[in-house]
C-alpha cells in the first residue's frame, strides 16, 4: 500500500529519538510479529521491542503512541544510509502527519558487517494498541545509492484483550 493510492493505512506522526529512545518505558518484544524482513542483498530490518500506549484522540477513537526498537543490519562491505524520518508506521486509521519538527531525524549509516539499533516513537491517531501494524522502510534504506527493497515489517504491540499503558 502506498500512500496517496487509497489505502486505509495511516501514516502516522514520526518522531525519531536515536539511542535510549524517549521516556522510562521498558521495552518489550511485539505480541505478534513477522519477523526479521531481508532485501535481496541481505540486508535486514527488524522491530525487536517496543512500547505502545492509547492516548486520547479525536472522537472516540484513541491516538496510539508507539516506540519501536529496531534494527537494521548490513552482512555487505558497502554502508548503508538509513533516513529514519522517510520510514512509515501503518495501521487502519486516517492518514497522519510527518515527521516532528525539532527530533534528530538525521540520516545514519551502517556499515558493512554491522547491524545498528534506532528507537523511533510513532504518535498513529485512530490505531489502538492491539491492533495490527506494518512498518514500511520503502524509501528509507539506501545501499550503493539506490533504495533497498523490504516487504513491511508486521506486528501487533499488544495482544488482543491486553491493556495498553494508559
Amino acid at each position: 500500500m502506498t500512500p496517496g493510492h487509497g489505502s486505509a493505512a495511516a501514516l502516522v506522526s514520526l518522531s525519531i529519538a536515536l539511542g535510549l529512545g524517549a521516556g522510562c518505558a521498558t521495552m518489550s518484544p511485539p505480541a505478534r510479529s513477522s519477523g526479521v524482513t531481508l532485501s535481496d542483498e541481505g540486508i535486514s530490518l527488524a522491530v525487536v521491542g517496543q512500547t505502545c500506549a492509547e492516548r486520547p484522540g479525536a472522537g472516540a477513537s484513541p491516538s496510539a503512541d508507539t516506540t519501536l526498537s529496531i534494527e537494521v543490519g548490513n552482512p555487505t562491505p558497502e554502508p548503508v544510509t538509513v533516513y529514519p524520518e522517510r520510514m512509515h508506521l501503518r495501521a487502519r486509521g486516517p492518514v497522519g502527519s510527518r515527521p516532528v519538527k525539532g527530533e534528530d531525524n538525521q540520516p545514519r549509516t551502517v556499515d558493512g558487517g554491522t547491524t545498528e539499533p534506532f528507537t523511533i516513537r510513532f504518535v498513529a491517531p485512530g490505531a489502538w494498541c492491539s491492533q495490527e501494524m506494518q512498518l514500511d522502510s520503502s524509501s528509507a534504506l539506501e545501499w550503493r545509492g539506490r533504495p533497498v527493497t523490504l516487504a513491511a515489517v508486521r506486528f501487533t504491540p499488544i495482544a488482543p484483550g491486553a491493556s495498553a499503558q494508559k
